[in-house]
């Protein structure tokens, strides 16, 4: 009497499934390499406490990228990394989602995709690894370290020279251009400093504009793809300051951002931009601040938190 042939593990399904998960993941990571900055990355990530947001950014392109080649390189293996990380990602989409954020940040500002939307993919590729049994259709094979090592050193190390912060031009209204691909604010250092000092000053461009500000004024920095920003306007539009000059700091943002704060950005005796950086810059916004009599930068808030 034969013995019943086993049923074979479904290689199509579980092949496609693993190719996807592992595409979808290298894509993000590979945007995120030539063409993103930390600023894309959730609120919730960029306050790491251990790592600074440009560190946390290179070390997730990384760990995506090693996850990718190992699930190609190692099925039986790999396909966990890949599950790890989507629950990760499920996990961070589903507090932004509670957060009220409008965009995942992804694929950037360029590509905006809401929470849920990047929620819903994320657990489709999820369940396909889990249905399709992934860790039983591929044959056991050796770890083989010393083939491996160099093409995870590679993309981990990869994030470390791709970019750089751009400098903090010197003071008076320099024209130097102050290199780099984005440069990294935080708004809470201007606190007690003179406007003239902090290092958003120091970006405005034309150079030296920082000097048409006439205390005491409010200052708003903001973005025109930013729905906070619009929010923030739209209240301010009904109540607007009549006792400072309202002074408007646009951000500018690679690409092509859709507009949503012009319609309702209120006038300003001052509305300047901040100098063109390839990757942008790391900062959330609207944030918010006075300029007092002295020039000393007074009541900072990060309205976008």
């Amino acid at each position: 009497m034969t013995e019943p042939t086993p049923a074979q593990p479904r290689f199509p399904a579980a092949r496609l499934a693993l190719w996807i998960a592992a595409a979808w993941v290298a894509a993000g990571a590979l945007f995120k390499l030539f063409a993103g900055s930390p600023n894309d990355l959730p609120p919730l990530i960029q306050e790491f406490p251990l790592l600074r947001p440009a560190w946390t950014f290179r070390l997730a392109i990384g760990v995506e990228l090693s996850a990718v080649i190992l699930a190609l390189a190692r099925p039986r293996i790999g396909w966990a990394c890949l599950a790890l990380l989507f629950a990760f990602f499920d996990l961070v989409l589903l507090q932004m989602m509670r957060a009220g954020e409008q965009s995942c940040g992804c694929f950037g500002s360029s590509v905006p995709i809401q929470p849920w939307q990047m929620m819903a993919i994320d657990t489709v590729l999820l369940a396909g690894l889990l249905i399709t049994r992934t860790w039983r259709a591929f044959p056991k094979r050796a770890l083989r370290p010393l083939l491996l090592l160099p093409l995870f050193a590679l993309v981990i190390g990869a994030p470390w020279f791709m970019f750089e912060e751009a400098r903090v031009p010197p003071q008076g209204g320099s024209s130097e251009d102050p290199g780099g691909d984005w440069y990294l604010f935080q708004p809470a250092s201007w606190e007690g400093e003179m406007i003239h000092d902090t290092d958003l000053a120091r970006f405005f461009d034309p150079p030296g504009s920082v000097d048409l500000i006439p205390p005491p004024a409010h200052v708003i920095v903001y973005r025109l793809s930013c729905e906070h920003c619009e929010q923030h306007f739209i209240e301010l539009m009904a109540n607007p300051i009549t006792d400072r000059q309202l002074v408007l700091v646009r951000v500018p943002e690679p690409g092509n951002p859709s507009d949503v704060v012009s319609a309702v950005k209120p006038p300003a005796l001052l509305d300047v931009d901040l100098r063109e950086l390839p990757r942008g810059y790391g900062i959330t916004t609207p944030v918010t601040f006075d300029v007092d009599e002295n020039f000393i930068v007074t009541n900072v808030l990060e309205l976008g938190e």
